[in-house]
């Protein structure tokens, strides 16, 4: 009988330590993010970087919008935003200026590809 009050003692006791075991082993930040998660997130930065800078030989104005919203290489874009270095500053009826390190850029809508209909 004893033997077996000792063995119900023994297992309970196990039962606890293998219960709270988790919960002193992540004494660290509950809220962090686990390691796999930070190195694909410092892996996709890296590759970021690594992408080709945005130059302005290879941007186009396709259109302009209402003055607001300006559409290059068929993409919407609208002040404030970036194209890759280069930024938005400002959109007018037939331009759109871009500033990049302290150099401004003017791209003018070039309307004589666009026919008008009589």
């Amino acid at each position: 009988m004893k033997q077996r009050k000792r063995n119900r003692v023994f297992i309970s006791l196990l039962l606890v330590f293998f219960a709270l075991s988790p919960l002193y082993a992540a004494k660290k930040n509950p809220f962090a993010r686990p390691a796999f998660l930070s190195q694909a997130k410092a892996q996709q930065k890296a590759t970021e970087e690594k992408k080709p800078e945005t130059t302005l030989a290879n941007i186009s104005l396709t259109g302009i919008i209402n003055g607001s919203i300006a559409i290059i290489n068929h993409q919407f874009y609208r002040k404030g935003q970036k194209i890759g270095i280069l930024t938005i500053e400002e959109i007018s009826a037939n331009k759109v200026v871009l500033e990049s390190r302290g150099l401004r850029y003017d791209l003018i809508l070039n309307l004589s590809k666009i026919k008008k209909k009589e």
